[in-house]
């Protein structure tokens, strides 16, 4: 007994030891222990960012960081440093807790700004206060933190600030363009609250009086830029903003911060808790598009830490090893996060924006004795605070307690699994006109790009379509790591229609995403390493069918059913009533006149296209060559257009429009969105039938995971039609999709439930992000950015071509459609019930 106890006791010891090496490299607060930190903050102090008209203190007077509207100033440098050395305080050296290295481990650190000089600035000097001038603490190398050469600061450490540009950065960069914003903004705008907020007394006695001393139009929603310049140009210029700016007084100032503020709450959901507009709660809405992404970043870099925190696989290591994550940012982004969480009048008081340096820190803690994870949110409200102010009892859910559970902020978002395929549709870049009217002078001559002649892809197209498919592969191969990072001719294919400006769009879309110079292609294997090819250029197959029989891509395909359609809905009384009113055919009128050739509503297009392209290559001379010409008549003819293009793509304000008994406006969308739609859902399908199925007819659909569609303009507008989405998505309503524009339809699992999801996201055109549009998809719930992949299974069944569409072409409509009309129209009736029950968009 003695002997085996005296075995035990050996043993125990080394067991014991490793317990307390455990422990003592844990930072832990009781039995908590420290997991992760995230910290947003906003940048410092900074110069304008714009101004009103009739300013004084022009762009000339602000010359600190490199001068100019919005730059960051050595006060903001300042507070930044300071706000770095608080966070060494707390997280490095000890003051609580020592989290981070002492000196600068890439593993542990990663930093995202937006794409702004002030932000990347104030970031960059943040970390200088937590790790660019460690020279007094012994803690840097030379020659291995940072060369040890004449005129590099001595112990300072360069850390790199990440971002991505502006213009698709909706996850910092809140007011970012985003038509899903402006259109749900604009319905908060009829509410009755911000409505006759705005059209208060007060209010509009207040614009008035400013819109007279600023020199032009102050409303709520541009007032920001007036409170935001005399804010900061008092701070600088205390002299001579009193000569500048007579009529300025304190109570003045007080009154501007109040109303400016109010809009704020509104355009963050504030105030608007529960205000439904068709079908839509405005509040939870707004809220969602600000901010949701965000809080998902945040969550979703908590949950993975608590998943990776008891697996050692090597998908882990990056997540284990890091250890703090800091976004830097704006007030908007700050103010859009806490209003979200229920805390924005909590955390700025009494109103206005967070301050300068503003910094919001999220701890992720671990109950050692549950396993059990938690957050806590602390806020520092300005360059004098400490980091002691914690927000986390006042979000909703959390119960007064400074320690919140995980699954709290779980309920801000909703997380699906990577997507299995995806649909790709665009619309081809820049070109030339494909015809004009015959006393155009711009005739066929005058366009000498891409090969010369009508319709042809111009270089500003190519580059459209290069940066795209630069775009898709940095979402695709670098962020989600979906598609292979160089070509796989498994898992792509790519469809164009057989016009000269589609396939070379796809060649210069498929440049950017597999053919660049960047090392991802090995020379001889994927392309021939010989002089005269360009280097990295991997060229990839686009496939195209006879253009005459395409009527997925091309909407103008051969079809006289299509034809009897239009002409049968061209007879309707709102059709007639629209083409006969004075303005329709006042305006045909004098376009037959000034163009020598009769205009009507179908060949409209071609003169409002060819003026549209003649301005963006003729603009210096179109007025004094088309002196009929005028910006008032082109925006007239744009729109009478517009309106033609509505109802070629079935939409009709009249529901049904039935003459003789058919349903013109489902026919339509059958005609023309419906193959296509119907094409894509056929392939989700498929990849779904075929999931762990290894038959021959199935290894083409379980490689794939990339189709492509290169078409164009009508061919997405006629898809949106199909979806009941085209004002949803195209602005201004019936205006064609812009060049490059395009549709990506993800399909996904959620393995929670084993069910397939869809998702459909839009870029708008060359200098726009990916914005998420599902949601615009009537019966697709407003919480979330996935919806159930029966709701497009559904619209695919309700518009599909009653027969083979090359088929249904040449038949007669008379002599089909007897029994038909019915069904379209309870099938109809189905998707305004499921409108009108679930989400009510339009």
């Amino acid at each position: 007994l003695g002997f085996a106890m005296m075995r035990v006791a050996l043993y125990s010891i080394p067991i014991l030891l490793f317990q307390c090496i455990l422990s003592n490299a844990d930072v832990m607060n009781g039995t908590m222990k420290l997991m992760m930190v995230q910290a947003l903050w906003r940048h410092g102090d900074r110069t304008p960012t714009e101004t009103y008209h009739n300013d004084q203190f022009t762009e000339a007077y602000w010359i600190f960081g490199g001068g100019g509207w919005g730059q960051l100033t050595p006060i903001g440098m300042r507070q930044h440093m300071q706000l770095g050395q608080k966070l060494r305080a707390r997280y490095v050296n000890g003051q609580p807790y020592a989290f981070l290295k002492k000196r600068y481990d890439q593993q542990e650190i990663f930093v995202r700004s937006t794409d702004k000089n002030r932000t990347l600035l104030s970031a960059f000097s943040n970390m200088v206060g937590m790790y660019g001038n460690l020279d007094k603490e012994n803690v840097t190398e030379p020659n291995i933190d940072y060369p040890d050469v004449i005129g590099w600061p001595v112990g300072f450490v360069p850390i790199p600030i990440h971002t991505i540009p502006d213009a698709e950065d909706h996850l910092l960069s809140v007011d970012n363009a985003c038509a899903l914003q402006d259109t749900v903004w604009n319905m908060a705008k009829t509410t009755d609250i911000v409505s006759s907020y705005f059209n208060r007394s007060d209010v509009r006695a207040l614009m008035g009086n400013l819109t007279n001393y600023c020199g032009e139009d102050i409303n709520p929603e541009n007032l920001w830029i007036l409170y935001n310049a005399l804010k900061i140009e008092k701070q600088y210029y205390p002299v001579d903003f009193q000569r500048f700016t007579p009529w300025y007084t304190d109570s003045l100032f007080e009154q501007i911060d109040i109303v400016n503020s109010q809009v704020q709450d509104f355009q963050n959901g504030l105030g608007l808790e529960g205000v439904i507009v068709n079908g839509l709660d405005i509040g939870k809405y707004l809220r969602k598009i600000r901010g949701g992404t965000l809080v998902n970043d945040i969550y979703n870099h908590m949950n993975r830490k608590t998943e990776c925190s008891s697996s050692d696989g090597k998908e882990c290591a990056y997540t284990k090893r890091m250890k703090f994550f800091a976004y830097s940012a704006h007030d908007t982004t700050l103010y859009a996060l806490f209003s979200l969480l229920g805390v924005a009048h909590l955390a700025v008081q009494p109103r206005g924006y967070p301050l300068y340096s503003a910094c919001a820190v999220f701890e992720q803690w671990q109950d050692t004795r549950s396993n059990e994870t938690f957050f806590k949110l602390i806020y520092h409200r300005h360059e004098n605070d400490t980091l002691n102010y914690v927000l986390t009892s006042g979000i909703p859910g959390c119960n007064g307690n400074d320690y919140c559970p995980l699954s709290v902020l779980k309920n801000y978002s909703d997380t699906y699994k990577p997507e299995m395929e995806m649909n790709q549709l665009w619309r081809h870049g820049d070109r030339s006109p494909t015809k004009t009217f015959p006393t155009d002078p711009y005739q066929e001559s005058a366009w000498t790009f891409g090969g010369g002649g009508w319709g042809q892809l111009s270089p500003a197209g190519m580059k459209q379509h290069l940066n795209l498919g630069k775009k898709l592969r940095s979402r695709y191969v670098d962020g989600y790591q979906f598609f292979p990072t160089k070509y796989n001719a498994k898992q792509i294919y790519v469809r164009s229609t057989d016009v000269n400006r589609t396939i070379i769009s796809a060649m210069s879309n498929l440049l950017g995403q597999y053919g660049q110079n960047d090392g991802s292609s090995v020379p001889d294997l994927d392309y021939p390493n010989t002089p005269g090819w360009p280097t990295g250029y991997v060229p990839i197959a686009v496939h195209t069918v006879d253009d005459d029989t395409d009527h997925l891509g091309n909407m103008e395909a051969t079809c006289p059913f299509r034809e009897q359609v239009w002409n049968l809905a061209k007879t309707s009384d709102e059709v007639k009533n629209f083409i006969n009113s004075e303005k329709v055919q006042s305006m045909l009128g004098n376009l037959t006149k000034f163009t020598g050739e009769t205009i009507d509503v179908d060949n409209l297009w071609i003169i409002t296209n060819a003026l549209f392209i003649e301005q963006i290559y003729f603009n210096d001379s179109i007025r004094t060559k088309n002196t009929w010409f005028t910006d008032d008549l082109y925006a007239q003819a744009d729109a009478i257009n517009d309106q033609v293009q509505l109802y070629q793509n079935g939409i009709f304000k009249t529901v049904p429009n039935v003459v003789n008994g058919h349903d013109v406006g489902v026919l339509t969308r059958k005609v023309r969105g419906g193959p296509i739609l119907n094409d894509m859902v056929m392939h989700m399908n498929i990849k779904l039938d075929c999931q762990g199925k290894s038959t021959p007819n199935c290894t083409w659909i379980n490689n794939l995971k990339n189709y492509v569609y290169s078409a164009h303009d009508t061919t997405i507008y006629a898809f949106f039609s199909a979806l009941l989405i085209e004002e949803y998505a195209v602005k201004p309503n019936g205006g064609y999709p812009l060049y490059s524009a395009a549709v990506l339809l993800e399909l996904y699992i959620d393995h929670a439930d084993n069910k397939p999801y869809f998702k459909m996201v839009y870029h708008e055109q060359e200098n726009s992000g990916f914005k998420d549009i599902t949601m615009g998809i009537q019966g697709c719930p407003n919480g979330t950015s996935y919806c159930s992949l029966d709701i497009l299974r559904n619209f695919a069944q309700t518009i599909k071509p009653d027969q083979p569409i090359d088929q249904w072409c040449y038949t007669d409509l008379d002599a089909k459609h007897a029994g038909m009309a019915t069904v379209s129209l309870f099938l109809i009736a189905v998707i305004i019930a499921i409108q009108n029950d679930f989400m009510g968009l339009f």
